[in-house]
């Protein structure tokens, strides 16, 4: 099981009310949303544990009003930072920035989260 898995199910009570939790890479989303992918680099040795592994939890709000979306992705950001699982810890976040790839305005932001392994994932 990889584990963002866990991860997607615990936030889903963490985040605020009106937002969801999804896996990705997604082809789409209906924000605010959010998703959570592998990073670069994803996984590394470690001498403490079995590898590290590298993900971003990315923030997405629509982009209509910037400083409310700002805000929104603040307190989501608070609110995954004060209660991940055990094994997780938040590296950093980024700025927020408007990305249109999609054809939409969207708000982003992207959390890089560590994960440390101490499960052998073909004995479990």
């Amino acid at each position: 099981m990889i584990p963002t898995e866990d991860l997607a199910e615990h936030l889903s009570d963490v985040v605020p009310a009106e937002w969801s939790v999804v896996r990705g890479p997604i082809s789409s989303l209906e924000p605010p949303v959010l998703v959570l992918r592998a990073d670069t680099p994803w996984i590394e040795p470690s001498a403490f544990c079995i590898d590290l592994q590298q993900y971003a939890a990315i923030a997405v709000v629509t982009a209509s009003t910037p400083e409310d979306g700002e805000a929104d992705i603040y307190a989501c950001m608070q609110a995954v930072a004060a209660d991940l699982p055990e094994g997780w810890r938040m590296v950093s976040v980024g700025a927020p920035v408007v990305d249109q790839s999609t054809g939409n305005p969207y708000l982003a932001a992207k959390m890089t989260l560590q994960y440390t392994n101490t499960q052998d994932q073909e004995s479990s």
